[in-house]
């Protein structure tokens, strides 16, 4: 199941690298969210295939339960940005996102005793609530651009790489 591992990794790395590119663009002077947003389409398209292979071919429900609502999110996030609707909208679906994502934390610690993926879905949770208080005022975008960078290597980068190199 190496390659199942692998295929986890791919999509971890891609909301990684989502969240860094999306981070980056942020602490710029001048944000390019529409850039930022092809790109969100691009792994969103990857993320909701995988899942679905998941589901069906490989019959792995929670993985690719948690792969698809992050597919979700991108499509939304990716729409979203190259409209110019605001961050409004992002904020309300990253609260909601948050409050889903203590199921997954839940699940990941108590049924499967995954605690790799309980580490990088606790700082999804945060990074969830950081991005709603900043479409609120509470955060500001260039302390938003930091936490996603941050995370996209810590929270998200490493473990797949560690699932990459099979050492989760």
């Amino acid at each position: 199941m190496q390659w199942v591992e692998s295929l986890v990794g791919m999509i971890l790395y891609l909301f990684g690298a989502n969240f860094f590119v999306l981070g980056m663009s942020l602490i710029s002077n001048k944000p390019d969210l529409k850039s930022s947003g092809v790109f969100c389409e691009a792994a969103a398209i990857f993320n909701v295939v995988a899942a679905l292979y998941a589901a069906t071919a490989l019959n792995l429900g929670t993985t690719a339960t948690f792969a698809l609502t992050f597919g979700v999110i991108w499509v939304a996030l990716g729409i979203i940005l190259i409209k110019g609707y605001g961050l409004t909208p992002v904020g309300d679906y990253s609260l909601y996102a948050a409050i889903g994502m203590i199921w997954f934390l839940y699940a990941f610690i108590a049924l499967v005793h995954n605690y790799l993926f309980a580490y990088a879905t606790t700082l999804y949770i945060i990074t969830f609530i950081a991005i709603f208080l900043m479409t609120r005022g509470k955060v500001s975008l260039k302390v938003l651009g930091w936490l996603l960078i941050v995370f996209g290597i810590i929270g998200v980068l490493v473990p797949a790489l560690m699932l990459f190199m099979g050492l989760a």
